[in-house]
């Protein structure tokens, strides 16, 4: 069992890949994802791969170490690019073209492993899931980035605009949404501000990120501290 912790409540799954990278919008990120072995463990944490294939997963990596450090590094190229287009998407509305090819490309090669397969409820999407290859844990992220950009919820992409850089992007779901889509959870002072309110109470979505940058400005003072998608089967 792997020991890592991640944030996984940003409310889409590309997010929460998105922000893997702690205090992405500051000149000294924190990334959570150091190696194949981190990737393999995030997936399991996400419900992308249940835990006997992340154990296949991990012996693979072992046995083809470059092959693995190649398929991280181009996951990692594409958490920044979807790091990037839902930044830019919900600052301004533009965005660079090139993270854009970048996230079709990889829709493009996922699209093939895409399958029906029989479900509790009947049938449902699921991925091809023999035998494993070092790419998988992208074909969801990809999937979810997708599906995101052309739905109703990316007017409610919004990302913390803590003065420090904290860089968290979420999917806003409140009902009473102000017009200024990226927020603060908090100012570097001593006054704590929460990100959002529904009738005083904040959203249950923002609470655990409230708290993590709550604990942060306690501990630091002006520097921060260090499924919609079928599982593998």
């Amino acid at each position: 069992m792997h020991t890592h912790t991640f944030d996984l409540e940003a409310g889409s799954l590309c997010l929460d890949f998105a922000n893997t990278m702690e205090w992405h919008a500051c000149d000294h990120p924190h990334d959570k994802l150091h190696n194949y072995a981190d990737l393999i463990a995030w997936a399991e944490a996400a419900a992308i791969l249940v835990p006997d294939r992340a154990e296949r997963s991990r012996r693979m990596a072992q046995k083809q170490p470059k092959m693995a450090r190649a398929a991280f590094d181009r996951a990692i190229q594409l958490r920044e690019a979807i790091y990037r287009l839902f930044v830019d998407v919900s600052k301004q509305g533009a965005f660079h073209a090139e993270d854009l090819a970048l996230l079709n490309e990889t829709l493009s090669e996922s699209l093939s492993h895409l399958q029906v397969v029989p479900s509790s409820a009947g049938f449902e999407w699921g991925w091809a899931g023999s035998p494993p290859r070092f790419d998988q844990f992208q074909w969801p992220v990809a999937r979810s980035a997708g599906e995101l950009l052309i739905s109703d919820e990316l007017a409610r992409v919004s990302q913390c605009a803590d003065d420090r850089g904290c860089g968290y992007l979420f999917v806003d779901m409140s009902r009473n949404r102000r017009n200024k889509k990226n927020k603060p959870c908090y100012h570097a002072g001593s006054q704590i501000i929460a990100c959002l309110y529904i009738e005083n109470k904040i959203t249950s979505r923002i609470i655990p990120h409230f708290f993590y940058c709550f604990q942060s400005n306690i501990t630091s003072s002006n520097k921060p501290s260090p499924s919609i998608f079928q599982e593998f089967q």
